[in-house]
């Protein structure tokens, strides 16, 4: 027998082996990677999915959390893992698509080092004063920024918060000054401590403390109002002229993974989303579904990147 044809066996056997494995996914535990805290919206997000993915599959999912740098570290560490599905990065808008209009460069590529599976939810973020600020509604605000120009702080500690903070004080013309944290838990103890004034929050992060009377929501940041807060009137019905932003979540494997694990995943989290838990779990975090195939994926990347540049240009955010 030729070397080249025991080459050829070889990788035919290789290959085979691989298309196995693939249809056998999963026959180990799978890490469901967050770039952001514990506590946070997100990591939420990827508890209840992975609970759902973990009684479909019949393997445990663990989710660990990496927080810090607006997503970049998780990022730049998962990228770097196998392709093989066992690692699937859950996460937002902030990673991929707004980093790419808020840093000079980054340690990953959205597009190239990533293989999409799909989307998975979106929601409305939600502007919260301290209840010990003397304002009521977004007017009241804004005119208290007006009165004393850099006074209020806002907080903000990823991509969404950042922006929409900034994209309240570009709509209303009221002069806030950007605090940044570490993620949103963070931002939640200061101005539970009175320390600081404003955050345009996510709804796992900001709805106990609002039916608690700690904060105060004066609007929210989509077109619709919320389903868990339909008292709360959306930003352009306070006053705020063309401001809609509402952020997303979606899975990610890294590059070069297999179309057979990507269509178990994908499969996977249509069933969670589709089961009648989701119903409950909507009720409490203010998500929505949001599904898409692996190709629409990539291409709602590429349009939301392109919209969160346009965000970027108009509150003048330079890249760091």
């Amino acid at each position: 027998m030729s070397r080249r044809t025991m080459l050829a066996g070889l990788g035919a056997m290789l290959l085979a082996s691989g298309i196995a494995t693939a249809q056998d996914f999963p026959t180990r535990n799978i890490t469901f990677v967050v770039p952001f805290a514990a506590g946070t919206q997100s990591d939420a997000v990827a508890r209840w999915l992975g609970n759902r993915v973990s009684e479909d599959f019949g393997r445990p999912v663990i989710v660990e959390n990496i927080p810090g740098a607006n997503g970049l570290i998780a990022a730049r560490d998962f990228i770097r893992r196998a392709p093989d599905g066992y690692n699937v990065f859950i996460t937002t808008n902030t990673t991929h698509a707004a980093n790419p209009s808020l840093y000079r460069s980054l340690p990953y590529d959205p597009v190239r080092d990533f293989t999409p599976v799909g989307c998975l939810f979106r929601l409305p973020l939600v502007l919260v004063v301290r209840s010990s600020l003397p304002a009521h509604s977004v007017a009241e605000l804004v005119a208290m920024a007006r009165a004393a120009p850099g006074a209020l702080t806002f907080g903000w500690g990823n991509s969404s918060s950042r922006v929409g903070g900034e994209l309240f004080k570009a709509r209303a013309g009221a002069d806030l000054l950007a605090v940044p944290f570490r993620s949103a838990p963070q931002i939640t103890t200061e101005l539970l401590a009175g320390r600081l004034d404003v955050f345009v929050a996510d709804p796992v992060s900001a709805l106990p403390h609002i039916r608690s009377g700690a904060f105060r929501a004066l609007a929210v940041t989509s077109a619709q109002r919320s389903s868990l807060l339909l008292n709360v009137p959306t930003m352009m019905e306070a006053g705020v002229p063309d401001y809609d932003l509402v952020g997303w979540y979606a899975a990610f494997l890294p590059a070069g993974a297999p179309a057979t694990v990507v269509a178990r995943l994908k499969a996977a989290f249509a069933r969670a989303i589709g089961s009648s838990d989701y119903a409950t779990f909507a009720a409490q975090s203010a998500t929505e579904a949001f599904t898409c195939s692996p190709a629409e994926l990539a291409h709602f990347v590429a349009t939301e990147t392109e919209r969160w540049r346009h965000f970027a240009e108009i509150v003048g955010i330079e890249r760091e």
